[in-house]
């Protein structure tokens, strides 16, 4: 008789993880959060690419590639507080989720 993949790792499919509050590694935007939350305010429309590029040229050495997710994830959060305190003119613009898109 065949065993089911559930059955061999001892949990079950419907088993929900909980999610967690603490951070499974070490914040490596930590030094520069000032200096991302300020570029955002004064630019919201500002790509997170973009401002990744720029963080690499003034911290050389600093910001792997690998940690661009990150930093995009960090905008999203940043834009969305932002929309949250009106600090943000949303006239010609949608927000959807975290984002701000141009209509």
């Amino acid at each position: 008789m065949q065993t089911l993949s559930w059955e061999r790792k001892k949990h079950k499919p419907y088993r929900k993880h909980k999610e967690r509050k603490f951070r499974t590694r070490k914040d490596p935007f930590e030094q520069a959060t000032n200096e991302i939350k300020l570029a955002v305010q004064l630019n919201p429309a500002l790509q997170a690419k973009q401002l990744f590029e720029e963080l690499q040229e003034r911290h050389r050495g600093m910001f792997k590639g690998d940690e661009r997710r990150t930093l995009q994830r960090r905008v999203a959060t940043i834009r969305e507080s932002l929309v949250l305190q009106d600090r943000v003119d949303l006239e010609p613009d949608t927000v959807i989720g975290a984002c701000l898109v141009r209509n």
